[in-house]
């Protein structure tokens, strides 16, 4: 069933991209997609223990965001780690060759989906070097000096959260 709903969730971005769409026009099939991808039959207090103490990620607005579903929430953020896990390399390689363009596309697509799931720093981050990019005569070192710690807060979540993910699958409760 995972399967399905990942090959399907795919799918949808691939008709997004195609027909220059809003990801927030599908959103709702998207997420009912990733909803569907399993429960968790009891709490894990020390999963839950483990994401509290990541930096950007509260948990707490995040779960109330998403109706105090633990399991949604829990596939958010790994669908957030497989799609995104990678980014701050592909962001730091665009930098070092000067490839405005795709940075901006890269942050962008970022900036949707930590807004989407309530990671207000990082949210806050891309809609501050999106909003420099996008501007005529942009500012090239501040420009590099926002992405740098963009870069270095995306990877220091993404590998917070991939060992936290770590926990999650060794937890009968939290495999899908």
């Amino acid at each position: 069933m995972i399967v399905l709903m990942k090959l399907y969730f795919q799918l949808l971005q691939k008709h997004i991209k195609n027909t220059n769409r809003s990801y927030t026009h599908y959103q709702e099939i998207l997420l009912l997609c990733i909803w569907g991808s399993g429960s968790m039959g009891r709490s894990n207090k020390e999963l839950l223990a483990s994401l509290n103490k990541i930096p950007g990620l509260n948990l707490g607005a995040i779960l109330n965001h998403w109706s105090n579903d633990f399991s949604a929430v829990l596939s958010l953020l790994r669908e957030f780690v497989s799609v995104h896990g990678y980014d701050y390399a592909l962001l730091k390689h665009s930098l070092q060759i000067g490839d405005y363009a795709e940075v901006h596309m890269l942050v962008h697509k970022l900036r949707g989906a930590t807004g989407m799931l309530g990671l207000q720093p990082l949210y806050f981050r891309t809609s501050e070097l999106e909003n420099l990019l996008e501007k005529e005569a942009f500012d090239r070192p501040k420009i590099n000096s926002q992405l740098i710690a963009l870069t270095h807060e995306l990877e220091s979540l993404c590998s917070a959260l991939k060992r936290c993910m770590k926990t999650a699958e060794t937890c009968s409760c939290c495999v899908d």
